[in-house]
């Protein structure tokens, strides 16, 4: 197995130019560091690639296949660039998006419009509390909530800052009421997250203002939290932004307000793609309109 392809690749052009000092100078290499390619190559193949001489470094029939391989590959490169160009250029290919299900109501319109300038784009919504690791292109871009991301490498952008708020079904309000102080908030069920981290303000308020009967459901998701919402169960949590979206949740009062920053998070080397920098630039125009 070959540590190194560069070795192959010095290799490759000492077979071409025929000498040591003309391959060093086209790599922009030291000398010493040629010979040291092509020493460590003869060592991994277990076969003499050049045959030393007054004339120069002449290829054996080892050298001679790696130069076919060298050249192959080479080509293959500048094919695969060439693709990948066209593809950027055009628009083409997939966007990985990694967000909080709740997060999905406020996204979808910026998410339409860029599919409708750019058709041939694929989306990929991947929504999960877990902070996926853009570095390792787990995803394109991040959408987080909560305090300034300090993660290193990353591009940072704060979108917008929502309000928390509670919601019901229209099914639900229909059922048991709509409650208009907090006295009456005591006798509805509420859905709560398992998970409370101290960020959540408006998680811990249920479990420190209410009494433990109006916890009727406890969810380890935002996306069962969404759907037990919607199936009339109980009242759970919500950007202000999804219930002016949908016409499906009806806002319930709540004595206290919560607010929560959104942020947009892109690594820097993966920033200067097309398609990733064209929906950035849409997320932006989009919260900047409707802030």
């Amino acid at each position: 197995m070959i540590e190194n392809w560069n070795f192959i690749r010095t290799a490759t052009m000492i077979a071409k130019l025929g000498s040591v000092s003309a391959a060093a100078k086209a790599l922009d290499l030291h000398r010493a560091t040629v010979m040291r390619h092509v020493d460590s190559l003869e060592e991994q193949l277990g076969a003499r690639l050049f045959i030393r001489n007054d004339k120069g470094y002449l290829p054996t029939e080892a050298g001679l296949q790696l130069l076919r391989v060298g050249d192959v590959t080479e080509q293959q490169f500048q094919s695969l660039a060439a693709q990948l160009g066209k593809s950027e250029e055009d628009m083409q290919g997939r966007l990985t998006i990694t967000s909080l299900d709740e997060a999905l109501p406020i996204l979808l319109p910026v998410i339409e419009e860029y599919q409708q300038r750019y058709p041939a784009m694929q989306i990929e919504f991947i929504g999960d509390i877990k902070n996926f690791d853009l570095e390792y292109g787990e995803a394109d871009i991040a959408i987080r909530s909560g305090p300034k991301p300090t993660t290193p490498d990353n591009i940072v952008w704060l979108l917008q800052t929502y309000d928390i708020v509670y919601a019901a079904s229209p099914e639900y309000v229909e059922k048991h009421g709509l409650p208009t102080c907090e006295a009456e908030l005591a006798q509805h069920r509420f859905i709560t997250m398992l998970d409370r981290p101290a960020l959540m303000g408006w998680n811990e308020w249920v479990y420190e203002q209410l009494p433990a009967a109006c916890r009727s459901f406890s969810v380890s998701s935002g996306k069962a939290m969404q759907e037990a919402m919607h199936a009339g169960y109980g009242i759970g949590f919500t950007f202000a932004g999804a219930t002016q979206l949908r016409q499906d949740l009806v806002e319930i009062f709540t004595p206290e307000v919560w607010q929560v920053q959104i942020w947009c998070l892109v690594h820097r080397d993966v920033y200067p793609m097309n398609k990733v920098k064209k929906f950035v630039t849409l997320l932006q125009e989009h919260f900047a309109d409707h802030g």
